[in-house]
């Protein structure tokens, strides 16, 4: 949309699909981390969330969209307050959607709990692994993005920000593109801004080179709102493109699980159609077709 701040209050056909998922498809962000694993799934929460903790062997598991020649790729991370990963609702489940849209996609299990400087690393490992591996998967470099949820979309935004200085850029890890990823996609962020304050999080600056973004957030996400709200006006300070999607209900931690005729279960529609505006994918060959399913 041509409207960088747009509320959306409407009734569209949610956008899900699914894929075939080659579960060999898991390689380490760093060497020999297979060995001192010490990853666990918490059994004790009653619903049907697969949660993972003491990720302290980072890796990234790829899921091939089922369309010939380059397609778009995108990473997705997560959330869990940087303490675990809700990796199906927020990991494999968005994964399979965005197969749908004939976009590769990389669900990135970075290091938890409370190490975010450790996590901001793996998002970059993992971003430098996918370039190097763009022949073999079929990936179009020009087509890089990422997407999170809750903490995985404020590690996103870390990642979504480069400085233009090249003192800067040469202390990145990721060499293989010392540039942010080419497109970024926020699902109710955490942590965006300084509590109590009206600055973002410095560790989101400095934002001298910034990609096309898209946020999700809703009104009655207490606890962070202000935060994206704050994230948002000084993207569009600086001039960004941003598409920032501000719903009335839906509170936080929902990721695709969302049914019936309610405004927020929309928003896939809705980041399908700003991915074909930013000419990411094709309208007709990969929306309709992931409508379809």
């Amino acid at each position: 949309m041509n409207n960088p701040f747009v509320i959306f209050f409407a009734f569209l056909l949610t956008a899900f699909g699914c894929s075939s998922i080659d579960e060999n498809q898991e390689m380490y962000l760093w060497p020999g981390a297979s060995q001192e694993s010490t990853e666990r799934v918490l059994v004790e929460y009653d619903d049907e969330i697969l949660r993972i903790t003491d990720v302290n062997a980072p890796s990234l598991r790829y899921f091939q969209a089922n369309r010939s020649g380059r397609r778009p790729a995108m990473l997705i991370f997560p959330g869990g307050g940087y303490n675990l990963l809700s990796y199906d609702l927020e990991g494999t489940e968005p994964a399979e959607w965005v197969n749908s849209l004939g976009i590769h996609a990389i669900v990135v299990k970075y290091t938890v709990p409370n190490n975010r400087d450790a996590a901001y690393n793996d998002g970059l490992k993992a971003l430098e692994i996918v370039y190097e591996k763009a022949e073999e998967w079929n990936i179009d470099t020009t087509k890089i993005g990422v997407m999170g949820f809750s903490a995985g979309a404020h590690l996103t935004a870390r990642l979504s920000h480069s400085s233009s200085r090249a003192e800067d850029c040469s202390k990145r890890l990721a060499l293989v593109k010392c540039t942010p990823p080419d497109f970024s996609i926020l699902i109710y962020p955490a942590y965006l801004a300084v509590e109590n304050s009206s600055s973002i999080s410095p560790e989101l600056e400095p934002m001298d080179i910034i990609p096309p973004i898209f946020i999700v957030q809703t009104l009655d996400d207490s606890a962070f709102v202000g935060g994206t709200i704050q994230y948002s006006e000084t993207l569009l300070e600086r001039e960004a493109d941003l598409e920032f999607n501000l719903f009335e209900k839906g509170g936080h931690g929902y990721g695709m699980r969302l049914e019936g005729e309610n405004e927020l279960s929309n928003w896939p529609t809705y980041l399908a159609d700003w991915l074909v505006q930013k000419n990411i994918i094709q309208y007709v060959l990969e929306v309709e077709g992931a409508k379809q399913k």
